[in-house]
């Protein structure tokens, strides 16, 4: 009866052995097997391209929104120097010496006893225009 009990570790292994050489053996596959085989290939072929350009036209957009982005920021800090200036210049013009330069230099104005002396050579135009007819 014990006799009965005793397993052969040998011929255990190469029954083993034998059935996992079948699973490896593979069967030649069914035109209907090859065929279910290419649909779904396609198919995930398709959703992963799909994937790829929904995913890689995303990452252009965000690119091209920081690239935005960043060209808006310089703008901007270029409005805000300029803002800058302006209010400066907006001081300056409520300041009596402002004024008073403005005259002299674009109306020819002059202060009380005051004499202007126009030397030879020298044009009229304060403003930088040319009259020569050019």
């Amino acid at each position: 009866m014990a006799e009965k009990n005793v397993i052969d570790i040998e011929a255990a292994r190469s029954r083993r052995n034998k059935k996992k050489k079948k699973k490896k053996e593979k069967k030649p596959l069914s035109p209907r097997r090859k065929q279910q085989i290419k649909r779904r290939l396609t198919v995930f072929l398709v959703v992963a391209a799909f994937l790829l350009l929904t995913v890689g036209f995303s990452f252009y957009k965000i690119v091209s929104l920081k690239v935005e982005e960043s060209k808006l920021q310089q703008e901007q800090e270029k409005l805000k120097e300029e803002r800058d200036a302006l209010q400066q210049e907006m001081k300056d013009v409520k300041s009596p010496e402002y004024i008073e330069k403005q005259a002299r230099e674009q109306l020819h104005l002059l202060l009380p006893g005051e004499i202007l002396y126009m030397l030879p050579g020298e044009d009229d135009n304060t403003d930088g225009s040319d009259d020569s007819g050019e």
